[in-house]
């Protein structure tokens, strides 16, 4: 399995790679890109301001004589980046709707694969954690009341399910980074009661949920939150809003990242210590 780099973002990685190749300039390299882009065009995309597409990549890569790896890397890692400009929050359908549509594909999906990084992920939140998360993107506040209630029903069925004999070929599986238990949501109380209700998860679905300990060093950016849906279609949760994704090399690259946490993840027991720690700091 080949290594996934590990940036916090794409621009910032190009950035870096920029100075790396002595190119601390942004107008030489927009002389190196034939003038393609210009100057404010280029740190607008180091910045996260501007999508940062796979023509600018093979360009960036051709005027810094990147070697075929790092080219092939680099786009790897953008061809999932792109997938961030997207954000619902453009869309014309509220909150409501979307998780409406989003239960659709997962009453319909056999296998389900969730991570949190950002946040904690939507199979195990409390409504009141969910109304606050959507509060945090400035959701309409009668949406928000409404699709929180609608993904806190959607997760016990779903988790429900996940407890029955049909999971033991694991089809439901969830992740949370340990980083995401330590982020005030709402407020402390709101995360204390999220924190027990993701204990009680653990211990009627020791199989479904996962906790990844702080501080794993792993060769993916641990910058979203995402779910796949039967490894056809995945929907990302990042800080500018969520988006649904069917692009097949985006899903393949997003299966590698979660083998490679949940391979890194822990647990029964020592999951269990983890939110121990965590609720103390609620208390």
């Amino acid at each position: 399995m080949p290594q996934l780099d590990k940036p916090d973002s794409l621009g910032r990685r190009l950035r870096s790679i920029r100075y790396q190749k002595g190119m601390e300039s942004p107008a030489t390299l927009s002389r190196a890109m034939r003038g393609r882009y210009s100057v404010s065009g280029i740190l607008k995309r180091e910045r996260g301001e501007i999508k940062i597409d796979l023509d600018y990549i093979d360009l960036f890569s051709k005027a810094l004589a990147l070697s075929s790896n790092e080219h092939v890397r680099l786009r790897e890692l953008g061809k999932v980046f792109l997938i961030q400009f997207d954000p619902w929050r453009s869309s014309s359908k509220n909150a409501e709707d979307l998780h409406v549509e989003y239960w659709a594909r997962l009453k319909q999906a056999s296998t389900y694969r969730e991570v949190g990084t950002l946040a904690l992920v939507g199979l195990c939140q409390t409504e009141r954690y969910a109304y606050e998360m959507m509060m945090l993107h400035s959701v309409d506040q009668k949406d928000a009341r409404e699709a929180s209630k609608l993904r806190s029903r959607i997760g016990a069925e779903m988790l429900k399910r996940a407890a029955s004999k049909s999971n033991s070929r694991k089809d439901i599986l969830c992740i949370i980074d340990e980083e995401a238990l330590y982020r005030v949501v709402g407020s402390r109380t709101v995360m204390g009661e999220q924190l027990a209700h993701l204990a009680a998860i653990l211990k009627s679905n020791p199989e479904a949920f996962r906790l990844l300990p702080r501080g794993t060093n792993l060769p993916v950016p641990l910058m979203y939150s995402f779910c796949v849906f039967d490894s056809m279609s995945a929907t990302l949760e990042t800080a500018v809003g969520a988006v649904h994704c069917t692009d097949q090399e985006a899903i393949a690259w997003l299966n590698r990242a979660f083998d490679l946490m949940y391979d890194a993840s822990v647990g029964g027991h020592e999951a269990n210590a983890l939110l121990r720690r965590a609720a103390n700091n609620y208390r």
